[in-house]
C-alpha cells in the first residue's frame, strides 16, 4: 500500500509537471500567433498604405496632365446669352487657346494706304506684310457662310491632303462630313501625332464643280481687295480651304502670294529664304510652335551663312533687304490677307474653325 501510494503520488507528481509544461507551450503558442497576427495586421496596413500612396500619385500625375492639357486645348466662345458668338461670323465657330496673342512681327498696312507703287517697292520682293481691311462683305455673305457651303455644296466629294510639309497623301471626302466631323477642336494628343495622318481641306479644288464661288472672288478681289496687287499680265491659282482650330501646315516653301482669311483667324509663321529654319515636316505645326514658345520665339536654323574665303568671314544675320536671321509671325484675322513673296519659308496655324483663299501668283515681272 505504502508503495503502491508513493508510486500513485509520484505518478500525480509527474503528470502535474507535464501539465504545466504543456501550459507554458500553449502560452508561447498563444503569444507565437498573436505576434503573428499583429505583424500580418501591420504587413496589410503597409499594403493600404502603399497602394494609397501609389492611388494619390496617379491621381495627382492625372489632374496635372488634364490642366496642361487644358491649357494648351481650345474652347469654343460663346456669347453671355449662351448663345454661340459665332452666329455673327457665318456660322463658323471662333475659339481661344494658348496660341492666341495680338503680337505681330509683319508690317500691317490698311488696304487703303497701301499703293501699288509702295507694294511694289516695299514688299514683293523683299518682305511679308499683311493687308488690313479688305471689303470683302458680298462675297462672305453670299458664298462662304457655313450654311451656304453646306447647302450648295456640302454633297461635293473635295480633295483632303495630309498636313505635312510635302503633302502627299491625299483622300476624298464629302463636305459636309468634312465639316462636320474633320473641323471639331483637335485634342493636343491628336494635334502632335504624325502630321502625316492628319488631312486637312486646301487646295486640290475642281472649280468648274463650284460655280460661280471661284470667278465671284475674283471679281471682288479685284474690285475691293487685294487683286489690285496682282497685275493683268500675271497668272493666278486660286486655292480654297477650310481648316479647324490647331489645325495647319508645318514649314514649307513654294512661289509668292497671297492667302486672305474670310471668316476664323489664322497665324503665320515665316522666315525669310537666305536662313532655313529647323523642321521636322512631319511634325505638326501645333508641336513645332510649343518648341517655339519655349525657346522665347527664337528659331533654329541648319546653318550659318558666312561671308569670306575659307570660312574667315562674318557670319551673315540679314539679307541683302534687311531682314533678320529670326521667325517673323502674325495672326491673320477675316477680312485681312498676307502676302509671302518668294521662297519665304512658312508655317500656318488655324485658330478658329478658318476659311481661306490662297492666290498663288506667278508674278510676270
Amino acid at each position: 500500500y505504502l508503495f503502491n501510494h508513493h508510486h500513485m503520488i509520484s505518478v500525480t507528481n509527474t503528470n502535474n509537471n507535464n501539465n504545466d509544461n504543456d501550459d507554458g507551450a500553449d502560452h508561447e503558442e498563444e503569444e507565437e500567433d498573436k505576434y503573428d497576427k499583429y505583424e500580418n495586421i501591420a504587413s496589410r496596413r503597409k499594403r493600404r498604405n502603399r497602394r494609397a500612396l501609389i492611388t494619390i500619385a496617379t491621381v495627382f500625375l492625372l489632374v496635372m496632365t488634364w490642366k496642361r492639357e487644358l491649357s494648351e486645348s481650345v474652347h469654343r466662345i460663346i456669347d453671355s446669352d449662351g448663345d454661340d458668338f459665332n452666329k455673327s461670323r457665318g456660322g463658323w465657330m471662333k475659339y481661344k487657346s494658348s496660341f492666341d496673342s495680338d503680337e505681330c512681327t509683319v508690317d500691317r498696312v490698311s488696304l487703303g494706304l497701301l499703293t501699288v507703287e509702295m507694294f511694289q517697292k516695299n514688299y514683293r520682293l523683299k518682305r511679308p506684310c499683311v493687308v488690313t481691311d479688305l471689303n470683302s462683305t458680298a462675297f462672305r455673305a453670299n458664298f462662304a457662310t457655313r450654311e451656304k457651303i453646306l447647302r450648295d455644296h456640302g454633297e461635293k466629294t473635295i480633295t483632303l491632303s495630309s498636313a505635312n510639309t510635302n503633302s502627299y497623301e491625299k483622300k476624298e471626302k464629302k463636305l459636309r462630313a468634312y465639316v462636320e466631323e474633320n473641323l471639331k477642336a483637335m485634342h493636343p494628343s491628336i494635334a502632335e501625332k504624325n502630321a502625316a495622318k492628319i488631312f486637312y481641306w486646301f487646295g486640290d479644288n475642281k472649280h468648274e464643280e463650284f460655280g460661280e464661288f471661284f470667278p465671284e472672288y475674283a471679281r471682288n478681289s479685284k474690285e475691293s481687295g487685294i487683286g489690285k496687287y496682282i497685275p493683268e499680265d500675271s497668272s493666278v491659282a486660286l486655292s480654297f480651304g477650310i481648316g479647324g482650330p490647331l489645325s495647319g501646315v508645318p514649314m514649307h516653301v513654294h512661289g509668292p502670294g497671297w492667302s486672305e482669311t474670310i471668316y476664323g483667324r489664322k497665324k503665320w509663321f515665316l522666315s525669310p529664304p537666305l536662313f532655313e529654319p529647323i523642321f521636322n515636316g512631319n511634325e505638326t505645326t501645333m508641336t513645332w510652335v510649343k518648341q517655339l514658345q519655349k525657346r522665347g520665339n527664337k528659331g533654329l536654323y541648319k546653318k550659318s551663312i558666312i561671308i569670306g574665303k575659307n570660312g574667315g568671314g562674318a557670319i551673315i544675320d540679314v539679307d541683302k533687304f534687311g531682314n533678320e536671321k529670326k521667325i517673323t509671325s502674325c495672326v491673320v484675322n477675316e477680312n485681312e490677307a498676307i502676302y509671302f513673296p518668294d521662297h519665304w519659308y512658312h508655317a500656318t496655324l488655324n485658330l478658329d474653325e478658318t476659311v481661306f483663299m490662297s492666290s498663288f501668283v506667278n508674278y510676270a515681272s
